[in-house]
């Protein structure tokens, strides 16, 4: 049988020895042009009979893959032609086969001589499929397939630059044209991320997710998204795949990372054949710097891996088969690959240089009153762990370090006169608590939980805490103390996700109220009576932060939230009514924080251009200026 694709020439082709003859249905050709060039002649059958056509573009290289149908007279002697627009210097090829088939491929050179059949080089991936890539010394202009019985050839793809087959991925991706490459540098060496951009990783914990126990089908909807993402502000990005049903490379016995559809391979060309740095470490910075927002948990690059889950140090040398040199290599939180890293995803696609008002607010402080005139101020502090200041009404106190591991800002709260407990995440993404009573710091404590964001508390009677957090699916779930017991985490709210850290307040006893960003920016707020809780209401504004609410007196609320200026605004509630937004200006970059330590009095406090803290007082209807205190909070 002759077959021919995109040519008018029919030419005979040799065969390898068949028992019978096999039929090779669900075929996968691609035709490759460039520059919008037409296809026209690449993608009809003998009969004419038109294919359905996927076009997959980029700025330089357009992808046109042929599907072909399940019919019984496609390439019943297991041999075709591809015949591509422009000379290419690739062919891969993916197969469902016995390991033991055989598999030959042909090349003409431009200008029409055709070379001898070669047999093609593959890797078993698994069960029977398998996958192999022929780089050609010099061009060529079409390419011919042959197999023996039992084998079906499932892709076919040409490219005009040479593409890996890597160790950790099958899939297939596409380089831009040479035409698109300008600036490359390779520094010698592996990856070495400068320092600030290992300080930010360092107070990043990211846990573990194991591989799955079945495959995705493709590509998870938030892996994707975070491709494009890429794609779009780091134009060096030429392109990206990920998706492999396969085992892992190191243990066959078990699944890839790759087949739960929340790993990519984000391609960068290669300068003179080693790794361009100047394209790829930028992307792999900003991944490391924004790793909790986008769900980052492990890269590879250029002979180098960051994990997200390591205790210490997070950066190491990278000593697989694949050096990694040509694309990064990076995994996903379930969360994240399931579209729900809403930080990163539901807030407009922020500029690679940092994610847009919400890295630096994820540390914030929290302040808290045990006794009336005195305050003490948590933070995250250096190396991550739990520092307090206090106000005793007349002077401030030295820092002082209570150490943990935190992952994200503490919340404070007294549920009874001279008592504090102090609330965080863990690095096991779980809450975890210390409590202060009778002047002694006491151990930490884990209640459980997995958070995707800090916790809030608020005490709405003596010796009762309720903990506040969002949880992996984004929605708002509660822990409450009382009688000395904690209860069950229990979810409230119904479907409503939101964006960020909750804030909770207590107005009068036994009523609670919970504020935060919507996913549209705006101040949200869900309350309790004492009963029952109510449904989300949507307060408006535009906060580039969480929100921090804070009661100064029975039936009041004040709301602060840095807007998009980074100032501090204000929204208060009296006498059942809103009022407007005010600012209280400060250039912040965290969220802030609130306390009242007397009846009528407001403390802001958040986080300065300087890494300080700020403070700024409301006392006698009257705000006073902006004042640090000190401190050093981190990302």
């Amino acid at each position: 049988m002759r077959v021919l694709f995109g040519h008018s020439k029919e030419q005979e082709t040799p065969k390898l020895p068949v028992k019978r003859p096999r039929k090779l249905g669900a075929m996968l050709l691609a035709c490759l042009s460039l520059g919008g060039m037409s296809m026209t002649g690449c993608g009809s059958t003998e009969s004419g009979e038109p294919l359905e056509q996927v076009v997959n573009e980029s700025a330089d290289l357009r992808r046109s893959e042929l599907h072909y149908l399940n019919k019984t007279d496609r390439f019943a002697t297991g041999e075709g032609e591809v015949v591509a627009h422009r000379p290419f210097r690739a062919v891969t090829f993916q197969v469902t086969a016995p390991e033991s088939s055989r598999f030959e491929y042909q090349l003409r050179e431009p200008g029409g001589t055709w070379g001898s059949w070669q047999p093609v080089p593959f890797e078993w991936r698994q069960g029977e499929m398998g996958s192999g890539q022929v780089v050609l010394a010099t061009e060529a202009d079409a390419v011919r397939v042959r197999a023996s019985e039992g084998a079906e050839f499932v892709r076919l793809e040409l490219f005009a630059k040479a593409q890996v087959i890597h160790d950790d991925d099958e899939g297939l991706g596409l380089y831009a044209s040479p035409d698109s490459i300008r600036q490359s540098v390779a520094i010698a060496g592996r990856w070495a991320p400068p320092a600030d951009v290992l300080n930010a990783g360092a107070s990043q914990y990211m846990p573990y997710e194991g591989p799955p126990a079945v495959c995705a089908g493709g590509l998870l909807p938030g892996t994707r998204e975070i491709g494009d993402w890429i794609r779009q502000h780091f134009p060096q990005a030429t392109s990206y795949g990920g998706y492999a049903c396969r085992g892992n490379t190191a243990d066959p016995s078990v699944l890839s990372i790759h087949a739960a559809g929340r790993a990519l391979d984000v391609f960068v060309p290669l300068s003179g054949g080693a790794a361009d740095n100047t394209k790829g470490d930028a992307i792999g910075n900003h991944l490391i710097k924004n790793a909790r927002y986008m769900g980052v948990l492990y890269i590879i690059w250029d002979q180098a891996q960051w994990s997200g889950s390591a205790s210490g140090t997070k950066m190491s040398a990278y000593t697989g088969p694949n050096p990694h040199t040509d694309h990064l290599h990076i995994e996903f939180s379930t969360a994240a690959a399931r579209d729900r890293a809403t930080q990163f995803f539901k807030d407009g696609k922020p500029p690679p240089g940092g994610v847009a008002g919400l890295n630096p607010a994820h540390n914030h402080p929290s302040a808290v009153s045990m006794a009336a005139g005195t305050q003490q101020v948590y933070i995250r502090g250096p190396g991550s762990s739990l520092w307090v200041k206090g106000w005793n009404g007349s002077v401030w106190g030295s820092w002082l370090d209570l150490g943990g591991q935190l992952t994200s800002a503490p919340s404070a709260t007294s549920p009874a006169p001279n008592v504090t407990h102090v609330y965080v995440r863990g690095t096991d993404n779980q809450l975890h608590v210390k409590g202060f009573a009778n002047n002694t710091w006491g151990d930490w404590v884990p209640l459980g939980g997995i958070l995707t964001s800090g916790p809030s508390a608020v005490s709405p009677n003596p010796n009762v805490t309720w903990v506040f957090i969002r949880a992996q699916d984004n929605r708002l779930w509660v822990k409450g103390w009382a009688n000395n017991t904690w209860g069950d985490w229990v979810q409230i709210g119904g479907d409503f996700t939101f964006a960020s850290d909750p804030s909770a307040v207590s107005m009068s006893p036994g009523t609670t109220q919970v504020y935060v960003r919507g996913h549209d920016n705006a101040l949200w707020v869900i309350g309790f009576d004492g009963t029952q809780w109510g449904t989300w209401v949507n307060l408006g504004g535009t906060l580039s932060s969480a929100p921090a609410a804070v009661s100064a007196s029975p039936n009041t609320t004040y709301v602060y939230g840095r807007g998009s200026d980074n100032a501090i605004h204000v929204k208060g509630f009296s006498n059942n009514t809103w009022g407007s937004w005010l600012s209280l200006g400060g250039t912040m970059t965290s969220s802030p924080t609130a306390v009242s330590d007397t009846l009528n009095t407001n403390h802001i406090y958040a986080r300065g251009s300087d890494n300080a803290v700020w403070v700024k007082g409301w006392t006698n209807n009257t705000w006073g200026d902006w004042v640090s205190i000190g401190g050093t909070m981190p990302d």
